[in-house]
């Protein structure tokens, strides 16, 4: 999988120094009460759940009140067959964007999540959901860019809601693409495609968990290491 983002070799020489922790939750979406963040480090700032033009239109995605998650129907994110460049092209997708505080960085470990759907009592058999997780880390450009992906399908007629593989059915390896470094973001996209074109069929998101490490930059800071008065988003290829 390619990096898009050119190694810095003095920054790198500062993160091979580091020593790798146990990873914790550095933030988590459980939809309980709204689209924010329900848990989160002190020491970064996580924003809020957003969807993409193509699913924000009236009702067709957000937080349902009635499961406690994100939803999008698939009427909005529906081709002829499971598509990831359709649903890049078409914007169906939902992102959040998170943020090392001021002396401070992460250290990630993985995104996970649960993945599933309702099927509100639709007579039109078993139809393909499929979701895809995107990072910045990559970009948001084509099928080399994905990071994870779970497929999933309906069950007939089916009115309750389904987590296909459990919690978390989705589990996304972050370990060998980076560090976010202070006042660097980073942004999450979970791309949608399904073969139902029809919205009684539903995609549900949730329990959306980043793992891994905040911790105060070292001293010397990296921003005097590397003479730079601040520091974005930067990555490394961390050492298996």
């Amino acid at each position: 999988m390619k990096i898009k983002i050119q190694y810095i070799a003095s920054l790198a020489a500062a993160c091979v120094a580091m020593s790798h922790s146990h990873a914790a939750v550095i933030a988590e979406y459980d939809f309980n009460t709204d689209l924010n963040a329900s848990t989160a480090d002190a020491n970064i700032t996580a924003g809020a759940v957003t969807s993409g033009a193509g699913i924000s239109g009236s009702g067709e995605s957000g937080r349902s009140s009635f499961s406690s998650s994100l939803f999008a129907q698939a009427g909005a994110t529906s081709t002829a067959s499971i598509s990831v460049g359709t649903a890049i092209a078409n914007d169906d997708y939902f992102s959040v964007t998170m943020g090392a505080d001021s002396g401070y960085y992460m250290d990630l470990d993985s995104i996970t999540l649960d993945y599933g759907y309702t099927n509100n009592a639709a007579p039109f058999g078993v139809k393909d959901l499929k979701a895809y997780v995107f990072s910045s880390f990559t970009g948001f450009v084509d099928a080399s860019d994905i990071l994870g992906s779970k497929f999933i399908q309906t069950t007939v007629d089916d009115n309750s809601l389904q987590y296909p593989g459990g919690s978390p059915s989705l589990t996304v390896d972050l370990s060998a693409y980076s560090y976010v470094w202070s006042g660097g973001e980073i942004e999450f996209r979970i791309y949608l495609a399904d073969t139902t074109n029809n919205n009684a069929y539903i995609h549900r998101i949730d329990n959306v968990t980043l793992n891994g490490v905040v911790a105060a930059v070292p001293e010397p800071s990296s921003t005097a290491l590397l003479g730079l008065g601040g520091l974005a988003l930067m990555l490394r290829r961390k050492r298996s």
